[in-house]
């Protein structure tokens, strides 16, 4: 992330979901309002150009994703969509009244959901990405006296310090999201974000998160694609394998969640049933235990 802008790589996720959201194959695997919240925030700071919709809409830009996904990303058409789709879904499903979202960027989940539920919902993310999504909120219209966005640098500062004086209880089981995030930070960072979330919520709250692979060789993505990534500034930091989250997160207080099915929960039945699937992200829950 450069000084003073936003993340590349939440912009692109954000405008993909207007993508996503609105295609014939994807957007009833999507989240309801998906697209139409993401192009409220996206417009309200000039970040989602009218060309766009043109473009979206066009053959040429299905045949560039289908391509795209085919040869250098498989999978990824249909992992965007099932990565919000399951977030939300465990949000909603965790049965409790607070959602903390860290790293949240441009992404409009919390949004989203202190619309449609009777949810607190506190955002926290750098002051370069955050400042802008609290323009994007209060220029779209959609702020709500129970969404609280807070820009604090958590490299710098203690999430809980972040979070000193904001409407979150401490008190009160909550859930917490960090979707595409845990993947930039370092082992000591995770393990710090992992301890925090259980000082800052009790017993029975819940940790939604996705996490990158890895492999006998380091990470399962493929290399270009970090590559790529690295070079806007966002090199990947922390993977894990499989066999090892369990004990990770239950070193740190964390019980994991039994996997759901992606696509015998989701794909089943839709147009996509027999898409491809990216392996190099996993999407896992665990909930607080001691």
């Amino acid at each position: 992330m450069k000084e003073g802008t936003p993340s590349r790589t939440s912009l692109k996720i954000a405008r993909m979901g207007v993508y996503y959201g609105r295609h014939p194959d994807f957007r009833d695997i999507c989240p309801p309002g998906l697209a139409d919240t993401n192009q409220k925030l996206l417009e309200a700071v000039g970040l989602l150009p009218s060309v766009a919709h043109r473009v979206y809409g066009s053959p040429a830009f299905d045949k560039l994703i289908e391509v795209t996904d085919r040869h250098l990303a498989p999978g990824a058409n249909t992992h965007f969509p099932l990565r919000k789709r399951f977030v939300e879904d465990q949000v909603r499903a965790a049965g409790v009244q607070q959602l903390l979202v860290v790293g949240a960027g441009l992404d409009s989940l919390a949004v989203r959901l202190v619309h449609d539920t009777e949810m607190r919902c506190v955002e926290v993310d750098h002051p370069a990405t955050g400042n802008v999504k609290v323009r994007a909120v209060n220029g779209s219209g959609l702020a709500h006296e129970r969404l609280e966005l807070i820009q604090a640098d958590l490299a710098k500062v203690p999430l809980s310090e972040a979070l000193t004086g904001s409407t979150w209880d401490s008190s009160v089981a909550g859930v917490a999201v960090a979707e595409g995030l845990l993947m930039y930070l370092d082992d000591s960072a995770v393990r710090g974000l992992f301890r925090a979330l259980h000082e800052l919520m009790p017993p029975g709250s819940r940790f939604v998160f996705s996490w990158l692979r890895a492999g006998p060789d380091g990470p399962v993505m493929t290399g270009w694609i970090r590559s790529v990534i690295a070079a806007g500034g966002e090199p990947m930091r922390w993977w894990i394998r499989d066999k090892e989250l369990a004990g990770f997160a239950a070193e740190l207080g964390w019980r994991l969640l039994p996997a759901v099915d992606l696509r015998v929960t989701y794909l089943d039945g839709t147009s996509i049933a027999e898409a491809g699937m990216t392996d190099w992200e996993g999407l896992s829950v665990v909930e607080r235990v001691d």
